[in-house]
């Protein structure tokens, strides 16, 4: 057999382990995209029309009951009050009952969906892991494999869901609420301006640092899984400290105060608070997507040779007739980018004799 190994060493591939990668910025729309499609293309546009037509019927159960409530003051014959309200109140419960049909639909897509991601993101994970080279093993403690596996894969579980259910009540009731006091009250317009600018900017201060915070504490979190005697050592400070940040740029955004802006006094004062909710969500599923980024990087780690050769490369169903190995020119080394510690070997292996290598050790 005969060997191609590259001739080029690579300094950094000398290194036992490697440091753990650390992506930096937004995360990738690619991410969502995986994510989503791991939950299934039918399921996942389930739930958006299911949760977008329960909050458009409830908007419109709303301006029936205004409606209605209106047609009430406008009429004074008893009798002419008496036979509206049976069509008025059936109208009015095929809306609600519309309205929580919708929601069901699209919370049971979401459950079904999110069990569908993560056993398409788990499943990957442990192909990759399970057939990865030796070489991965080497440079990868075992404490960041088991981070993966553990933490990120729990975070996909039970916490990522409820972020991406909460994220699109949010986003929904922001614009339902807009929606509703425009038309109400046009000239609340003027001021949604600068409150949504100002809303903006602190979004963006504050995903930007909470991002990176759950990065940092993913990374710190894999040496308490490798040296779990130093629990109470600098490593476990190391991942407090940035769980500590994380959880104060949460407090951070509960001192944000909430006021009384435009002619719409219920729905205004709801508009705050749905752009508070909307913030938090979105970081939350920023914050929460960073372990589908983790686990896509492990799962599209590179795999050992398939089980099966190729059709047409499968040897002789005879072989082997005799036991002989034969040895041609093979060089080998531990993995790309170290040298060779195997060099242009040649030889023959009989019938019942028996090899031993030995390794000279470099002092």
């Amino acid at each position: 057999m005969k060997s191609n190994s590259p001739t080029i060493i690579d300094m950094s591939a000398r290194q036992l382990t490697t440091a753990e990668k650390v992506e930096t910025g937004r995360i990738k729309f690619n991410t969502y995209l995986n994510y989503f499609g791991a939950m299934g293309l039918l399921l996942s546009v389930l739930f958006i029309l299911g949760m977008s037509l329960s909050t458009i019927v409830s908007m419109t159960r709303n301006l029936w009951l205004t409606s209605w409530s209106d047609y009430n003051t406008r009429i004074t014959n008893d009798t002419e009050r008496r036979q509206s309200i049976g069509i008025r109140l059936g109208v009015y419960a095929i809306f609600g009952f519309s309205e929580v049909l919708l929601l069901f639909v699209g919370i049971v897509s979401l459950l079904y969906g999110a069990v569908s991601a993560s056993r398409n993101l788990h499943s990957p994970l442990l192909h990759s892991i399970f057939r990865a080279p030796m070489s991965f093993f080497d440079m990868t403690p075992f404490g960041r494999i088991l981070n993966r596996i553990g933490k990120d894969i729990d975070t996909v579980d039970l916490q990522l869901p409820s972020n991406v259910q909460f994220f699109m009540q949010c986003m929904l009731q922001v614009v339902s609420t807009l929606v509703i006091v425009m038309i109400s009250t046009p000239v609340f317009g003027v001021a949604i301006i600068p409150l949504a600018l100002l809303y903006l900017m602190i979004m963006k201060y504050y995903i930007a640092a909470s991002r990176q915070l759950k990065r940092l504490e993913s990374i710190s979190r894999s040496p308490i899984y490798s040296h779990l005697s130093e629990v109470l050592e600098e490593k476990v400070d190391s991942h407090v400290q940035c769980r500590y940040f994380g959880y104060v740029a949460n407090r951070w955004m509960d001192t944000t105060s909430s006021g009384v802006i435009g002619l719409s006094v219920s729905y205004a004062l709801s508009i705050t608070t749905a752009l508070n909710l909307a913030v938090r969500q979105i970081t939350k599923l920023e914050t929460n997507g960073v372990s589908v980024e983790r686990i896509l990087e492990y799962a599209n780690t590179s795999t050992e040779a398939e089980w099966n050769s190729d059709k047409g490369k499968s040897p002789p169903p005879e072989w082997p007739h005799e036991g002989k190995i034969l040895i041609e020119n093979y060089s080998t080394r531990y993995r790309p980018g170290l040298e060779l510690v195997i060099k242009s070997l040649n030889a023959t292996i009989h019938l019942t004799k028996r090899l031993e290598l030995l390794e000279e050790l470099e002092q």
